[in-house]
């Protein structure tokens, strides 16, 4: 029968909880489910490419374009549910690393099983974040990206990045733009921080690089602080551990 051919249990079909459904949404919970398989996908497999430590804790380098690919969900949409999720202590963002996250599954299973769980389908009703664009920016944006594409000099991961840093912006930027950014890029050796200053960029609509440089450090110097309270408060708690310690044996 042709019921037998749509295999339901198969890799091409998405599994939500039914439940979940209920308190979040279905594009909430959808993009849920999908998060989950990848990071359970990516476990079994011992392909830990997509997965970073942080802390004894597991964050999934999301790939908004499977993701869309596998709900329909686009970039915005997802970001907007992380946003949520987030709010409502199911959801933990890395605290360095843009697009790496965490799905608190104890949490999120407690909040599926307790049945004084409230709903908050009424929150994740995604909308569409900005108005359509017109159509002279849009073949503008498809022209800069072409002009990206053609640098032979740029990393691909670079110029993917960047291509994303267009479509964020979602305006007419001239070439004078573009170029200033682009050769700001260009003034870094190290790949991996071009990559946050890009991202930093694409996540805040920036057309300015060095005002993407800016709050990169920025967020550096907030996170050596939070490190360095961290190690005074665990010092304390050693030191106390010591004097504990101190008493007579027996």
């Amino acid at each position: 029968m042709f019921i037998d051919a749509l295999d339901v249990s198969s890799a091409t079909y998405l599994h939500i909880n039914v439940k979940l459904i209920s308190l979040i949404g279905l594009k909430a919970a959808a993009y849920c489910s999908e998060v989950l398989n990848v990071i359970k996908v990516a476990v079994s497999s011992g392909n830990g490419k997509s997965l970073v430590d942080y802390d004894g804790q597991l964050y999934l380098k999301v790939n908004r374009q499977d993701i869309k690919d596998r709900t329909g969900l686009e970039k915005n949409e997802q970001e907007q549910i992380d946003d949520i999720l987030e709010k409502n202590g199911l959801l933990i963002k890395h605290p360095t690393l843009t697009g790496a996250i965490m799905i608190d599954g104890k949490k999120l299973l407690d909040y599926i099983t307790d049945e004084d769980s409230k709903p908050v389908a009424q929150t994740i009703q995604v909308k569409a974040k900005y108005k359509p664009i017109d159509v002279k920016v849009r073949i503008r944006m498809s022209n800069i990206k072409e002009q990206i594409k053609s640098m032979s000099d740029l990393d691909a991961e670079i110029t993917v990045a960047l291509c994303e840093w267009v479509d964020a912006l979602r305006r007419a930027m001239t070439d004078k733009q573009v170029k200033a950014f682009i050769d700001g890029v260009k003034s870094y050796d190290d790949k991996d921080l071009v990559l946050r200053i890009i991202t930093t960029a694409t996540t805040n609509r920036l057309l300015n690089f060095e005002d993407a440089v800016a709050k990169v450090i920025y967020k550096d110097k907030v996170m050596e602080e939070a490190k360095k309270v961290t190690v005074v408060k665990k010092s304390k708690v050693e030191f106390a551990s010591d004097d504990d310690d101190d008493g007579e044996e027996y």
